[in-house]
């Protein structure tokens, strides 16, 4: 049976890569940081006692090696890292200490221990920003990044390069455009939109406070995301992928395929703004190719945006009259 090692942090890409890694028959360990860490995403999908656990600190280089080592997994899948670009500012020092040595503790730990592991690593399109060749970001476009989360990635995403060409390592470097799903967390804007639309359908309240309404994103499906990713160590030969739908809508678009979905078409009454929820920078009409990997892994998204908004409305009007019971 083909081991995989998933880094753990209680997202969305976590629950959704280890139910169809289980689904492909493979042995799941989940590495946690210790007992308490949250693994209510997993209970989503009712997964949690088919996953194997073991515990570690990803600052602390002497328990990875000895985790690696005592294992030797077929793949890592390596999404752990603190993630939010906003947040950055306010902790610089964490984000800029704990990203950092994480990556390093981790790959030189395989160099040693398991060479012939095939390694994930989640990178962001944050690293790009604004920085384009005639409006599409493609893997030869050069970096940009514009905060302290995506300077730390891109350390990252060298760095496995790096190991990659040095020490003939099997590394996968993607980077990723924004992917949605029922259990996104709640602080992204789309969550927030499905979460707020679905309290009104119920009478729980009665507006949404958002930033710039105009902002364009491309957004798809994490489950099709994580079939790619398990697609990329498939592979003869590593390779760096963009991972995206070619496809960009606004945040207006996407509160009106929910609210129509809820039956309100003039939903703008229920929209406040606040600045505070704007970006310092934000993104121009940018368009994110992804050709390389649909001829290279024959993938390419399946679920178009509108059916995304209507199931994270429906799931969360579920949950949300689970919770009034």
């Amino acid at each position: 049976m083909t081991t995989a090692f998933i880094t753990w942090v209680n997202w969305q890409d976590w629950a959704y890569l280890s139910k169809f890694l289980i689904w492909k028959w493979y042995r799941v360990i989940w590495l946690l940081k210790n007992t308490k860490s949250d693994i209510s995403n997993l209970l989503y999908f009712d997964i949690q006692d088919k996953i194997d656990f073991v515990y570690w600190d990803l600052s602390d280089k002497n328990v990875i090696e000895a985790v690696i080592d005592a294992n030797r997994p077929d793949e890592i899948y390596n999404l752990w890292w603190m993630t939010s670009p906003w947040e950055s500012w306010d902790k610089l020092d964490e984000y800029v200490n704990v990203n950092i040595s994480s990556i390093i503790n981790l790959i030189d730990s395989i160099k040693k221990y398991s060479p012939e592991t095939r390694y994930f690593q989640a990178s962001t399109s944050e690293m790009f920003w604004s920085s384009h060749n005639e409006w599409l970001q493609t893997e030869e476009t050069a970096f940009h990044p514009t905060n302290p989360y995506a300077v730390t990635k891109l350390f990252w995403y060298w760095m496995t390069n790096i190991f990659k060409e040095s020490h003939s390592l099997y590394i996968s470097n993607w980077i990723l455009f924004n992917h949605e799903s029922p259990i996104r967390d709640i602080k992204f804007v789309t969550r927030k939109i499905s979460d707020w639309v679905a309290r009104i359908h119920l009478g729980l309240a009665d507006s949404i406070t958002l930033g710039n309404i105009d902002a364009k994103r491309d957004w798809w499906f994490a489950w099709d995301f994580v079939e790619a990713m398990w697609l990329a160590l498939q592979q003869d030969k590593p390779d760096n992928y963009i991972l995206s739908t070619w496809e960009i809508h606004t945040i207006r678009e996407f509160l009106g395929i929910a609210f129509n979905h809820i039956w309100i078409e003039d939903w703008e009454q229920y929209i406040k703004t606040d600045p505070k929820f704007n970006r310092p920078i934000n993104l121009q009409n940018l368009y994110w190719k992804n050709d390389k990997a649909q001829n290279i892994l024959g993938w390419k998204p399946k679920m178009k945006l509108d059916e995304l908004v209507r199931m994270m409305v429906d799931e969360d009007i579920k949950r949300l009259k689970k919770s009034l019971q």
